[in-house]
This record gives C-alpha cells, sequence and structure tokens, in this order.
C-alpha cells in the first residue's frame, strides 16, 4: 500500500521528490510521513518537515529563529529535539503563510 501523501503526485511533480520519496513511490512502501505525538527527534529526521539545509538550521538554532536541542549529558555525542518543540515550530511557520 502505497503512502496517502504519495497517491496523488502528478508527472510533473515526480521529479521534485526526493530520492527516497520517488523509491518508495515506485514500490510502494510507505514512509513515516508523520510525527509522533511525544518523543525526540533527530536533525535529519526534522528536516524531512522543515525544508531547509541542515547549516540553515543550525545558524536558526543560534539565533533563536528554530527551537534548541534538549541538553546533553555527559560523553553524549547525539542531539535531539523534542517532538512537541518541533510540532509547535512547524505550526507557527504555516500560521506566518
Amino acid at each position: 500500500m502505497a503512502n496517502k501523501a504519495l497517491d496523488n503526485i502528478s508527472e510533473e511533480d515526480a521529479p521534485k521528490l526526493s530520492r527516497r520519496q520517488r523509491r518508495a513511490l515506485a514500490t510502494g512502501v510507505e514512509l513515516p510521513f508523520f510525527l509522533p505525538e511525544t518523543g525526540f527527534l533527530r536533525i535529519k529526521q526534522i528536516l524531512k518537515f522543515i525544508p531547509v539545509s541542515k547549516a540553515t538550521f543550525w545558524n536558526g538554532v543560534r539565533s533563536g529563529r528554530f527551537p534548541k536541542p534538549i541538553p546533553k549529558r555527559p560523553g553524549e555525542r547525539a542531539t535531539f529535539w523534542r517532538v512537541e518543540d518541533i510540532r509547535a515550530l512547524i505550526a507557527d511557520m504555516g500560521s506566518k503563510n
């Protein structure tokens, strides 16, 4: 069963899809195009929902435009953001358009 977000793609819009989306469309694999209610996200997951580069996102974090990640514990290498913060950011970005 194909992802509902990819069901109504026209031929004009197909080149705009990412490589992963095109592959999923061709194979019929369902992709998770939703944010969970709670939990944490890494930057690669966030960038699927916010169309900016990684450098632009980090610059936005430094400037306060995007939410700050949760504080790391000593020895931790991965950076995480709360899903609730990213949901609020997406809602705020949608209300500005």
